[in-house]
């Protein structure tokens, strides 16, 4: 079932998180860079958390996430197997 019943106000899930425009990955030797942007016709904005806009950096482990307003470019440097 896709709609829940909250206090009289229907909830479509499909409408909870928002649509992809783009999701392109591309591996550059042990570095893998990802690039995404999703639409923000979604409950949850772009971002989660209803968040349609952000700014700035995360770095985590090997990991660095660039967010550019409405866009978000990940780059991840991979262990050697």
């Amino acid at each position: 079932m896709n709609d829940t019943q909250d206090g009289g106000a229907m909830i479509n899930l499909k409408n909870w998180f928002s649509s992809p425009c783009f999701d392109r990955t591309l591996k550059l030797g042990r570095l893998e860079v990802q690039a995404r942007m999703r639409r923000n016709d979604g409950f949850m904005g772009r971002f989660g958390g209803g968040w349609n806009w952000e700014l700035g950096f995360q770095i985590g482990g090997r990991c660095l996430l660039i967010n550019l307003l409405v866009m978000s470019v990940r780059f991840v440097y991979t262990e050697e197997k």
